[in-house]
């Protein structure tokens, strides 16, 4: 409040998006966490299916510059799905069926609609054309977030973010970590609670 620090207690945990990535990140498999990495600045971003987020660690300190896109890597998925989906003499989906319809097709990696059988594999080419559409507009608000906020490392993950995999490389350098697996926050959450007090030497 008002720049100032105040102690808290707090009844449970209260996770901050995108620390699950981070942990999964500073945390070496098989392995307790690295606090060399986990002392770093580290910019997270979590491209899932709805949004985009992104956070700036220190230490478990989170840095007060969050950001978020509220279209990202979903207003990637629903264009294609209007195209695959949608057209000439066809039904017009809402966006909540679409949503529907893109969670089954990653869980499943297939879906049945009317008829026709849509493959995750089938939309691949037309994901990424979708995603080198949006990206400027996509790398200008991440670099504006991050003006004059020092950093040293890179974490990226999420649903989405194998979409955008060249283009964060080539954005980011050699700085970059990236999670492709869909779970890695999930996992980062089980490995940040199992070496709690790992971690909390780190704050």
């Amino acid at each position: 409040m008002a720049g100032q620090e105040r102690a808290l207690t707090l009844l449970g945990l209260v996770v901050p998006k995108g620390l699950g990535l981070w942990a999964r990140a500073v945390t070496p498999d098989g392995q307790l966490p690295d606090r060399a990495l986990a002392r770093k600045s580290i910019v997270v971003l979590d491209f899932g299916h709805r949004t985009i987020q992104m956070g700036v660690f220190s230490g478990l300190r989170l840095y007060p510059r969050p950001y978020v896109s509220a279209h990202g890597a979903y207003e990637i998925w629903e264009a294609v799905l209007m195209e695959a989906l949608e057209g000439p003499g066809q039904t017009v989906y809402e966006s909540p069926q679409r949503a529907a319809m893109l969670a089954r097709l990653l869980r499943e990696e297939q879906i049945l609609v009317r008829g026709q059988q849509v493959t995750l594999e089938m939309l691949r080419p037309q994901l990424r054309a979708q995603a080198e559409r949006i990206w400027p507009r996509v790398r200008e608000e991440i670099r504006r977030t991050l003006e004059q906020i020092p950093y040293e490392r890179v974490v990226v993950g999420g649903g989405g973010v194998h979409l955008f995999g060249e283009l964060l490389r080539e954005f980011f350098g050699e700085g970059l970590v990236m999670l492709e697996d869909r779970f890695a926050q999930a996992e980062g959450y089980r490995l940040f609670l199992e070496h709690r007090s790992c971690f909390r030497s780190v704050a």
